[in-house]
């Protein structure tokens, strides 16, 4: 039998507030083996993150408390030592290691890396600071940075996101812990970083026979990388077992809810996503019966009578807390079909054109000192060209950093183009001034990434969209602008009555859908949607992306996606280009980009994309991205990717290929690829 390094047994941690005990967690059990690699998934709230907290006396005292149960690591009770003695402090770190969700905040950017990493090694070893700031580059060499002395003194803040999370691994490295905890470790990163990062872990776990927990409500990386899993829900367990029998053969509502709610890059994008309907409960207030109830398709009357299952074995290492067999009652995850929406037939062959982009630059002059010395030039977007239909979605994608942000901020009027042109229903819009640019603002309207900080927290939700409706620049009386506010809220499918909550009242999902109401209150043709879902849960990512296309069937709304995830824009645009560097590498319609993907970036990004489906992830063929984006400051001579191609030629590295025909409409800025 393998041997446990940690085992938790019916811990429970608690908030008190004023509203009352918030049961964080409630009497949670499981077990890491030592080489182990597990996984914890569940929405935002359900405990994930507390609960690991509780393990290493994180949790923050007061409100919080850890009210009962044991946790026992490497044969020592844990929550028998003081939170703040020596034993424990010795056993964070050298023991358990924490890679948190955002490394740029658990960085101290006022110190450099190495400081960071040597004060680390001093603190959980007997190194002098020679010898610690030593073990530091070794530590930093074995994640792959590059140039580890001079990286020891950089600062956090002149890393990339992906280098900045190797620098967190390198920490669990440098101080031997046994046991590594990656709490939505790549969340904020793109999908080749995302794909580095979670190789880089799995192989520091192998090589040096640590283990490892996920926590993630990314499902694709557990079917990628975990050997067993765990599901919460409203702070407890309900489902648990190996991967493969929880993807394969789920056996509680929410788990298999979960499943239907991710978008896949095999579905066709006709297909709706199931979302989970409803909310979370408020765990200040959980019910005596399953605190699922209320979301679950599958109830039936022992649901509403009983209380609150236990969890039971159906099957061997198979567990699940529910009155009711799944399958009995409803296919399983791989056989669950999908709602069919009515979806336009290709709008890209449809409608007038919009939107043109021709020879768009971007470039932003970088100065040194205090008399701004000219120190060069970054090319944030450098020569790209392609255009949008109306009633169309194109999907713009790529690697943080490669200019789709900047390209829709261009055409939002907010940057001032270096060159090109910006072609709106015929009429040159780059370059006009701001006065000139006005009218457009009301046709052209963006969707922020994080809805929390783009909305204003003192204004209500009817202040915030009266503000918008204002905005249009057409009178309307008091009862007028009421009106359209509750016309706007029903259309993004929240309640009227809603319209005098702030912020920080609504959840997540909800204060996205605020934020596309207030899009749509000038009536726009044109949406820019930055990045709109990735901070979300997969449930309330379908809810979003259904609505989407709900909004586009019912108001003919023309959208421009900007994102990073290729599944998500698969289920969602028409056509799609791909971003690397500044530059367009290739641009097709959906269905052929992921059934024909030709330009070798391309390829790699559709294979970093992991996939829920069990069977097909371990037969798929992997295409590993070497290497760091080079710095847009100093672009390689020739085709931009040419560092990282395992096609490069020497043409490659001197001319700069342009986007060319590759049959069918698809275009393609490849020398290896049209020759």
């Amino acid at each position: 039998m393998p041997e446990k390094l940690l085992e938790v047994n019916h811990l429970r941690t608690s908030f008190f507030t004023a509203e009352g005990e918030v049961k964080s967690v409630s009497d949670v059990s499981y077990y890491v083996n030592r080489g182990e690699v597990i996984a914890i998934v569940g929405e935002s709230g359900c405990g994930k993150s507390v609960t690991q907290m509780s393990v290493m006396q994180l949790v923050q005292t007061p409100p919080g408390r850890i009210i009962g149960g044991e946790v026992m690591f490497d044969g020592k009770s844990l929550l028998e030592y003081d939170a703040k003695s020596k034993e424990m402090r010795a056993i964070r770190g050298a023991g358990i290691s924490m890679i948190f969700q955002e490394p740029m905040t658990s960085l101290n950017p006022v110190l450099t890396v190495g400081e960071q990493l040597s004060d680390v090694i001093c603190t959980h070893s007997h190194l002098s600071k020679k010898e610690a700031w030593k073990k530091g580059i070794e530590a930093l060499a074995a994640v792959g940075i590059p140039e580890p002395e001079a990286r020891m003194r950089c600062y956090p803040f002149e890393m990339s996101g992906g280098m900045r999370q190797r620098v967190m691994i390198a920490i669990s490295v440098a101080c031997d812990s046994k046991l590594i905890i990656a709490d939505e470790p790549t969340t904020a990163l793109d999908v080749t970083t995302q794909a580095q990062v979670m190789d880089l872990l799995i192989d520091m776990v192998h090589k040096y026979n640590k283990s490892l927990i996920i926590i993630t409500h990314n499902l694709g990386l557990v079917t990628r990388y975990a050997q067993r899993v765990y599901v919460m829900y409203a702070g407890k367990i309900v489902e648990s077992g190996t991967t493969e029998k929880i993807l394969t053969h789920p056996e509680h509502p929410y788990t298999l809810g979960l499943l239907k709610s991710v978008p896949r890059l095999q579905d066709d994008k006709d297909e709706e996503l199931v979302p989970i309907m409803g909310a979370p409960p408020v765990l200040s207030k959980l019910p005596q019966e399953c605190a699922f109830l209320p979301r679950c398709v599958y109830a039936c009357d022992t649901c509403r009578k009983e209380k609150c299952p236990e969890l039971r074995q159906v099957g061997d290492g198979h567990f699940v807390a529910c009155h009711i067999n799944v399958r009995e009652n409803g296919t399983g995850a791989a056989g669950t079909p999908k709602a069919s929406g009515t979806v336009r037939e290709d709008a890209g062959e449809k409608g007038e054109i919009l939107l043109k982009i021709e020879g768009l630059k971007m470039h932003f002059p970088v100065t040194k000192g205090v008399f701004g010395v000219h120190a060069g030039t970054v090319k944030a977007v450098d020569d790209i060209s392609f255009t949008i239909r109306k009633g169309e979605t194109f999907g713009l994608v790529g690697e943080s950093g490669c200019g789709k942000t900047t390209t829709g901020k261009c055409i939002l009027g907010i940057n001032q183009p270096t060159d090109g042109s910006i072609y709106y229903k015929g009429r040159q819009i780059a370059g006009i001034s701001a006065r000139e640019f006005a009218p457009y603002r009301r046709e052209i309207q963006l969707i922020f990434q994080d809805p929390y900080s783009s909305l204003d927290p003192r204004n209500s939700v009817y202040s915030i969209l009266r503000e918008a409706i204002i905005c249009d620049g057409v009178s309307k009386t008091q009862k007028e602008i009421s009106d359209r506010i509750h016309e706007l809220l029903r259309i993004v499918d929240l309640d009227p009555g809603m319209s005098q909550r702030f912020p920080h009242e609504m959840s997540g999902g909800q204060r996205q859908r605020l934020g596309i109401a207030r899009a749509l209150a000038c009536n726009p043709e044109v949406i820019v949607c930055d990045e709109p879902v990735s901070a979300l849960d997969v449930s309330i990512q379908a809810q979003i992306i259904n609505l989407f296309k709900k909004i586009q069937r019912e108001l003919g709304i023309t959208y421009l996606f900007v994102a990073h995830d290729l599944a998500v824009v698969r289920h969602i645009s028409d056509n799609i280009g791909v971003m690397y560097l500044g530059h367009l590498v290739e641009v097709t319609k959906s269905s052929d980009l992921y059934a024909n993907p030709i330009h070798p970036y391309t390829q790699a990004l559709l294979s970093a994309v992991p996939i829920t489906d069990y069977y097909e992830e371990q037969k798929r063929e992997r295409i590993i991205l070497q290497g760091e984006v080079p710095s847009p400051m100093n672009m390689p001579k020739g085709c931009p990717f040419h560092p990282r191609c395992a096609y490069a030629t020497e043409q490659c590295r001197k001319e700069v290929p342009r986007l060319r025909e590759a049959g069918g409409g698809h275009l393609v800025a490849c020398h290896c690829a049209v020759h």
